[in-house]
């Protein structure tokens, strides 16, 4: 899901977070799916604290379900960090999301 036109990133971040704070328990899954794509954005945004914390929301959100389509954000989310894998912490979050791959494959 990366964006071609980065200078939308910022209202991409704006939208998605409208959304994922609109579902409520019920809608879990639907806003498990919108983390990777927030933490993707935000990072093209460059909030890379927000894409951090978000990137480990979607972790969280997505293991929890059996989703190909969820796993498959997670793999795009990961090569959209990989730009800021000199911070520790996105270093730390993109082996998360290895891991939590890696427990899907086996």
């Amino acid at each position: 899901m990366a964006l071609s036109r980065p200078e939308f990133a910022p209202a991409a971040v704006e939208k998605l977070t409208t959304a994922a704070a609109g579902y409520g328990a019920q809608y879990e899954r639907s806003r498990a799916m919108i983390l990777a794509p927030l933490a993707s954005v935000q990072f093209q945004a460059g909030d890379v604290a927000a894409a951090v914390a978000s990137g480990y929301d979607a972790v969280h959100a997505l293991t929890g379900l059996s989703s190909t389509r969820g796993y498959a954000r997670l793999r795009v989310l990961d090569t959209v960090a990989a730009s800021h894998s000199g911070q520790p912490d996105v270093a730390d979050l993109r082996e998360r999301l290895r891991k939590a791959r890696a427990t899907t494959a086996a």
